[in-house]
Order: C-alpha cells, then sequence, then structure tokens
C-alpha cells in the first residue's frame, strides 16, 4: 500500500457511496468517526536549488519542475539558483 496523502472529505465520500454502507448507515457514520480521527500530516514545503528538491535531493530538470517536487510532494515556495 503506498502512503499517498487523501483526502478524508474524499474518503468519506466515496464510503457513503459503497451500497452496502447505505444500507448500513450506523456502518457508514462509525467508518466517518473512524475516519475524522486519523491524524493529519504537515505538508512539506522546499525550495529548488540547483534544481534539486531542498527537502529530498531528488534532481528535476527544471523545465519539469513545477510547484511541487515530483518525489517527495514537498511544495516549492521559491527558486534559488
Amino acid at each position: 500500500m503506498n502512503n499517498d496523502l487523501i483526502s478524508r472529505k474524499a474518503a468519506i465520500a466515496f464510503l457513503q457511496s459503497i451500497p452496502y454502507i447505505k444500507e448500513h448507515p450506523n456502518m457508514g457514520e462509525l467508518m466517518k468517526e473512524w475516519i475524522e480521527q486519523i491524524p493529519g500530516v504537515q505538508p512539506k514545503t522546499g525550495r529548488w536549488i540547483d534544481d534539486n528538491c531542498s527537502e529530498c535531493g531528488q534532481y528535476v530538470y527544471h523545465g519539469d519542475a513545477n510547484n511541487y517536487c515530483p518525489n517527495c510532494g514537498a511544495k516549492m515556495e521559491s527558486e534559488e539558483n
């Protein structure tokens, strides 16, 4: 299983769309409570330093670089070259 970040709102909406959960609303409410109790994570922030992510060091050809590191997902705040 990947360690992807997901939206709690999207997870709850998905569960509520499952026919079994629709038929058993108490189960849906219980799952919603469990999802809401899962601790969140602080998003990483970084900078491009010589085409490398300051968080994980991944080299990214700067022509392909965007606001996020494709390796670790850090949001890039500013550029430094």
